[in-house]
């Protein structure tokens, strides 16, 4: 459920963007599958390796999103991503592409999955009113960035945006479909990317470049830790955790965070929790 893989299938892209298909969706969907139980079966199963690993899957197809040489055999192989390029599991195509607009990317979705799933911040939906406003800003700015800079200076889309919208500009060097790239395509031109931004936000501080070096803050903080014990927990039980379970999930945390990150022995943990054997609700799918 974190990373909901299952979604990329029902994704769509625009029409001039003629290389997302059904075949490559499934690609970038298998590659993340064997990144994943890899990393937990075969590696070591720390988060840091999660969020930071440069040692992913790709067939051909995926190769050339990720734009390294493809594999000398046939179907998925491991292969190496640029250092400069890629960290993890956040700057995966797949996630990449379901976060993004059908045509271009998009720092809202990027940003609020990245409160959301990260940092289990749940921001409000958005008010009819606002998503015109919205609608309006995008047909007057032609980047993400710019968009983003408008909506901060807006009231009241400033109390959300300026939350959430910061994690999802330093995605800005991933296209629609998680491609990299330096420049930005615009009617006046080419823009280059700016996906910097100086943080002040739960314990990420100071000047982030990008989400390379986004991705290396996130798998140090303590907050992103227990947000992930939360996350695991809440999808054991298959529902909102009570106040005790919360007290529960917040010991796990630490005991998480003395394992230096283990997920397997997180998942350990949960799994023998008293709770979870004896509940009568709920129920993960």
């Amino acid at each position: 459920r974190l990373f909901d893989l299952d979604r990329l299938a029902s994704v769509s892209k625009a029409p001039e963007i003629t290389d997302f298909t059904p075949d490559l969706a499934a690609s970038m969907t298998e590659g993340t599958r064997r990144f994943i139980e890899a990393t937990l079966w075969s590696r070591g199963g720390t988060f840091s390796q999660l969020m930071t690993s440069r040692d992913m899957f790709a067939d051909t197809a995926l190769a050339k999103v990720y734009g390294v040489a493809a594999p000398s055999a046939s179907g998925f192989a491991p292969v190496s991503v640029p250092a400069a390029q890629r960290a993890g599991i956040l700057t995966d195509p797949s996630l990449m592409t379901m976060h993004a607009l059908p045509n271009e990317s998009s720092v809202v979705h990027r940003g609020v999955f990245i409160m959301r799933q990260m940092l289990c911040f749940q921001p409000p939906p958005p008010l009819a009113s606002f998503l015109q406003q919205g609608e309006a800003i995008k047909m007057a700015e032609p980047t993400e960035r710019g968009r983003s800079d408008k909506r901060r200076g807006m009231s009241p889309c400033s109390s959300c945006h300026g939350i959430f919208d910061p994690y999802g500009i330093t995605f800005e060097n991933y296209d629609t479909l998680g491609r990299y790239r330096t420049t930005i395509a615009t009617p006046a031109g080419s823009v280059p990317v700016d996906a910097s931004w100086n943080f002040d936000s739960y314990d990420i501080k100071g000047k982030v470049n990008n989400a390379v070096e986004l991705a290396q803050r996130l798998s140090e903080s303590a907050a992103v830790r227990e947000c992930m014990s939360r996350q695991l927990a809440s999808y054991a039980f298959g529902e909102r955790l009570s106040e005790e379970e919360a007290c529960t999930v917040a010991d796990v945390s630490k005991q998480f965070a003395q394992s230096g990150g283990n997920l397997v022995d997180l998942i350990g943990k949960v799994a023998a929790w008293p709770g979870l054997r004896t509940r009568t609700t709920g129920g993960a799918p």
